[in-house]
């Protein structure tokens, strides 16, 4: 009798299969039985045969999917930066996690764990020397998923943590994550590796879903999560005291459309008035349902677009992972001081929800840093003029806001309400029990009932840098570092220094340091960038960039033409040279340019000390 092939131990029982992982050793192996469904009637045709490569596993019977880590315990970091980085299809109920250090006080490890094993769907071995190392891992834990794997009823990736000799394990032949081979450990960021992985393991769950008719009939959704839901999901308020989301089920009508009904009566509004507002003003924009037999087809209005990140994050990997894992049943609000990189995080962030909220992107800059920042009912407004066609203001405002909530509530829309100025502009805007979600930017910290609070920094040093030589790839990282330390590791500062740098192709980065290093003593870290940058340019073009600061939010080039008093054709090389060193920002796709509220008043403040110059004051 042979060794078994699969972990090398030797047979222990008269039938020939090995006692750690099941295996058949030695002989020839049992014809394999033959298929049958789910009722147990044969299935056409014989069964594939397994191999390494593995036939694909299943389709899970329920979700979210089961996902077995298993990981030696020098690995704990990794296994908590892997963790944070599937939070997000946690919450969107796509899949849950196990792994040894989900063990309680009094478990049994070792049989808890091959239970788990046994029931997973995804098997992710994460593959360190120390894994290699592992006797529990690599004998036991590893050759019993490779045999689920090999039968098909499950599927093992390996996640490859640091640089080891995998190739020639037992799991060699299995295509790893990240792409390409590459350990973790040696991406210049790890969190692209992170988040690489993310996304590998996000096409396999998401490959093996129900397909667009959603639910098969008579099943239930369990554990039901507003984000990312299913199609048939009619997504219910956060749970409260005294009131939990009613379970659901999907049934198919005559027509074969799945529908959803609640399994239990929820309790009516008492408010009839808002009820008898809402059926008024939300008849439509849904498109009537296809005719019998007719494909099922998804039309949508376009609505307003999100605005496009003006730079690329770099340094906010983590807040990104860490706020999505965080984020309130309502959403979140980021907190910290200007130029910190709050509508940036606000917008990367919109990009990774907005594909679970189809219904509405909508962005509204409350415009809370000026004097007078956007009054709450013309927010409101403005969204429903975007969410309801012929959309016309009631003359009430307690009309207006039952209106708003109404459309909310009906919809899954994803709000980012930038700039906000206190709580008082923000809570009429964010109702609670809706399967909206929203992201609020403020300066001035301040809570809201189901919005979580993330507070924001400067970047770390070594991000800092990151971000100037990105920009600005042939500042040395001396120059970048003393560039950071002069800018506070502020990003809106960073992207205006590394501006000049890339603008200015024959300015030593060391004399600009200089000029930094002065304006810093006269004007401080936050407009330093601002004034040294400026100092460069020739007059015209600085009278230009003062100009624009007296333009609140966005603007045209029309507008921009008027208010600098040129040919649109000017204005457009005025706008294309202060753009290409990060002192106004332009959308060439929407024609909209814009200045940083900070950098506007620096500019409003700069013309009117040269007024008072001029005329000897």
């Amino acid at each position: 009798m042979g060794s078994c092939t699969t972990c090398g131990g030797e047979p222990g029982a008269a039938d020939g299969a090995c006692p750690r992982c099941a295996t058949p050793v030695g002989g020839p192996a049992a014809p394999p039985a033959p298929a049958r469904r789910d009722d147990g009637s044969p299935a056409a045709g014989p069964a594939a045969p397994a191999s390494r490569a593995g036939p694909a596993p299943p389709a899970p019977r329920a979700w979210p999917v089961d996902i077995f880590i298993s990981h030696a315990p020098e690995d704990e970091r990794p296994l908590g930066r892997l963790e944070v980085h599937l939070g997000l299809m946690k919450r969107q109920g796509l899949l849950r996690t196990w792994h040894r250090g989900r063990v309680g006080a009094g478990g049994e490890p070792d049989a808890e764990a091959a239970a788990r094993l046994d029931a997973a769907w995804l098997i992710l071995l994460l593959v360190s020397a120390d894994y290699l190392a592992s006797e529990d891992c690599f004998t036991h834990e590893m050759t019993r998923a490779l045999a689920r794997h090999d039968s098909g009823a499950a599927r093992v990736i390996p996640v490859l943590v640091h640089a080891c000799d995998w190739a020639s394990a037992p799991f060699g032949k299995l295509e790893p994550l990240p792409t390409g081979s590459k350990p973790v450990s040696s991406w210049r960021n790890r969190n692209e590796g992170w988040a690489n992985i993310a996304r590998g393991i996000r096409s396999i769950v998401e490959a093996a879903r129900p397909s667009a008719g959603g639910l098969e009939a008579g099943e239930s959704l369990a554990e039901p999560t507003h984000l990312g839901a299913p199609w048939g999901y009619v997504p219910r308020p956060p749970s409260m005291p005294g009131y939990g989301p009613p379970p659901i089920r999907v049934e198919k009508d005559l027509d074969s459309r799945p529908t959803v009904r609640s399994l239990s009566t929820p309790k009516e509004s008492d408010d009839s008035y808002e009820r008898s507002l809402a059926d008024e003003l939300l008849q439509a924009p849904r498109s009537p349902g296809p005719a019998p037999g007719a494909p099922r087809t998804v039309q949508r209005r376009p609505l307003l677009e999100l605005r496009p990140r003006t730079v690329d994050l770099v340094g906010r990997e983590d807040d990104v992972a860490e706020i999505l894992q965080d984020l309130g049943p309502g959403g979140t609000t980021l907190v910290g001081p200007a130029g910190i990189g709050k509508t940036a995080l606000a917008l990367r962030l919109a990009e990774e929800l907005a594909p679970h909220y189809p219904d509405a992107a909508l962005y509204i800059d409350l415009e809370g840093a000026s004097k007078t920042p956007l009054d709450p009912a013309m927010a409101m407004v403005r969204v429903l003029e975007e969410l309801i066609p012929g959309f016309e203001r009631p003359f009430e405002a307690a009309a207006l806001e039952a209106a708003y909530r109404a459309a909310l509530g009906s919809r899954r829309a994803l709000l980012v309400l930038d700039n906000a100025r206190d709580r008082v502009q923000v809570e009429r805007l964010v109702p609670q029990s809706t399967p909206s979600l929203f992201l609020v930017t403020a300066a001035r910290p301040f809570s809201l009932p189901g919005l979580s609070v993330r507070g924001l920094g400067a970047l770390a040093p070594d991000d800092a840098c990151a971000l100037i030589r990105a920009l600005a790839p042939r500042v040395p990282e001396a120059a970048a570092a003393e560039l950071a330390a002069l800018c506070g590791c502020v990003p809106l500062a960073l992207c205006v220094a590394a501006g000049a740098l890339a603008a200015e192709e024959n300015l030593d980065p060391a004399d600009y340091v200089a000029r930094l290093r002065a304006a810093s003593r006269a004007l401080g870290p936050a407009d330093a960038p601002l004034g040294a940058s400026l100092d460069l340019l020739p007059r015209s073009l600085q009278e230009a960039w003062c100009q624009l600061g007296t333009v609140p939010g966005d603007f045209d080039l029309e507008v921009a033409a008027r208010v600098l008093g040129e040919t649109t054709s000017a204005a457009s090389e005025h706008l294309r040279e202060l753009a290409r060193r990060n002192l106004v920002a332009w959308d060439d796709a929407t024609g909209l340019g814009r200045m940083h509220d900070s950098a506007r008043d620096y500019a409003r403040a700069r013309r009117a000390a040269e007024v008072r110059a001029r005329r000897g004051g």
